[in-house]
């Protein structure tokens, strides 16, 4: 049995992109994210700070490109997230091994 339950992403006016780990907090069962980010999250589908992690360690050329950041600021801030996300969600989806490097693009075209 899995003793985490996934964190649900919501809107909160008081962070900003500019803190740490994109700017996102844990409050109780939500990963609280700044107006910067929650629409790039919602255009993504991801809903949960599992997804939201999991992406930003597979996709990070998407973070790059929509929140203007360089790929460093977005492998920093995704380690920051993955440092808050311990002991929220599951163990396996917080391995820093580095990634190869290798690019994918997954963003959802209109």
């Amino acid at each position: 049995m899995n003793k985490f339950q996934d964190l649900s992403i919501k809107l909160a006016e008081d962070r900003s992109l500019d803190q740490p780990a994109f700017g996102a907090i844990v409050r109780g069962a939500v990963l609280a994210v700044p107006p910067a980010l929650f629409p790039v999250l919602e255009q993504y589908q991801l809903d949960t700070a599992s997804e939201f992690a999991v992406y930003a360690r597979m996709c990070p050329e998407a973070f790059v490109e929509d929140l203007d950041l360089s790929r460093d600021e977005v492998v920093r801030k995704t380690g920051e997230l993955l440092g808050i996300l311990r002991g929220h969600v599951s163990e396996k989806l917080l391995d820093k091994t580095p990634l190869p490097d290798v690019q994918y693009d997954l963003r959802v075209e209109e």
